[in-house]
C-alpha cells in the first residue's frame, strides 16, 4: 500500500493458539489494514482449488520447509509465486519465471510482490508455473516401468 498497489492479503491456515490470532487481528486494525487483511481458517482440501482460482498471486513465506505441496497445487492452478528462498523452493520457483524469490522477511516478500504488478507480469508467471508443472509432473513423467 506504500508503494501505491492496492492488494488484498488473504491469510490461511488454522490457528493453534487463540491469543496468537488475537495478537494478529490487533496489530492488522494498528497498522491500518482491516480493510486489506482476510484471515481465513483452515481450507478443507476439496475447496482449495476453487480458493486457488480467486487469487492473483500466491505468497509463501515460510522460514523452513523442503518442499511446500502448497506452491505445487498454486503452480498447477496458474499462479505466480512469491516465496522465500529456502530448502527446496528455488527448485520449483524460477526468478522472473514463473514467480519470485524473496529473502525471509516482509519487506523483502513485498517487494518481490510489487515488481510483479509494476512490471505486468502475474499472468505471464501464472502461465509459466502451469506450463512447469504440466511438464514436470504430467503422468508420463511418473508411470512405473516394469523391472526386469
Amino acid at each position: 500500500h506504500e508503494r501505491g498497489q492496492r492488494v488484498k492479503l488473504t491469510l490461511v491456515g488454522d490457528v493453534q493458539y487463540e491469543w496468537y490470532h488475537d495478537k494478529l487481528c490487533a496489530q492488522i486494525v494498528e497498522a491500518g489494514l482491516a480493510d486489506f487483511v482476510v484471515i481465513k481458517p483452515g481450507i478443507p482440501y476439496d475447496e482449495v482449488p476453487g480458493f486457488l482460482a480467486t487469487l492473483d498471486c500466491y505468497v509463501c513465506p515460510t522460514k523452513v520447509d523442503v518442499l511446500p505441496f502448497s506452491i505445487l497445487e498454486a503452480m498447477a492452478s496458474g499462479l505466480p509465486i512469491v516465496a522465500t528462498e529456502v530448502g527446496g523452493i528455488p527448485d520449483l520457483v524460477n526468478q522472473r519465471q514463473n514467480g519470485e524469490l524473496a529473502s525471509i522477511s516482509a519487506g523483502s516478500l513485498a517487494e518481490r510482490l510489487d515488481w510483479l504488478i509494476r512490471n505486468e507480469k502475474l499472468v505471464d508467471c501464472g502461465r509459466k508455473s502451469r506450463e512447469m508443472t504440466e511438464h514436470i509432473f504430467c503422468n508420463e513423467c511418473f508411470t512405473m516401468t516394469e523391472i526386469k
